[in-house]
């Protein structure tokens, strides 16, 4: 009897665990929804095609869109579109290029607000696929047991428990022969 009632408790107990577990991994609705509206195509001047090797340019019209409840803030760099990164295809998962350090000047946070968005354009590349990438925080500050944790804990977690930082990104480009 006293077996039975063991193996029930830590099946209840482990039950539990894994409902927990599954809760803390499982994404709740996104925050913010990143599009792509449309595209637009800019001619180039001589020189500068030249240089590139092509006539046009294209370009992603890009909406952003404060799905929550609650302001979100990104970062741009003295105008209203926010810092992005274009992320290209690689072995190993999408990828920014390495690209310099930039220096913190002229940057600047913007809220937006809930069921506020935003559109701007940004180049995508056309030789081979690719993504925009924004960052956005909601505000929260870790909990500062997080401060307390070994750090070979904490480098093995998500990095979404211990930042209010999140990135989103917009579905796969591909202009394969848009040229």
């Amino acid at each position: 009897m006293r077996t039975r009632k063991t193996k029930f408790l830590i099946g209840g107990v482990l039950l539990l665990a894994l409902a927990v577990a599954a809760a803390l991994f499982v994404r709740a609705k996104p925050l913010v929804s990143v599009t792509i509206v449309g595209y637009k195509t800019y001619q180039l001047s001589g020189d500068i095609a030249a240089t590139l090797g092509r006539q046009t340019e294209i370009y992603a019209v890009i909406s952003v869109t404060n799905l929550s409840q609650q302001p979100l803030t990104y970062v741009t760099r003295g105008s209203k579109v926010p810092l992005h990164t274009i992320l290209h295809p690689t072995t190993s998962g999408w990828q920014a290029p390495d690209l310099p350090l930039l220096c913190g000047f002229g940057m600047e946070e913007c809220t937006l607000q809930p069921a506020q968005g935003i559109t701007f354009e940004t180049d995508v590349t056309t030789e081979k696929g690719s993504k925009v990438a924004l960052d956005y925080s909601d505000g929260h500050e870790p909990s500062p047991v997080w401060d307390k944790l070994p750090d070979w804990l904490t480098e093995k977690l998500p990095s979404t428990w211990t930042t209010s930082w999140r990135t989103v990104t917009t579905e796969a480009i591909d202009l394969t022969g848009a040229q």
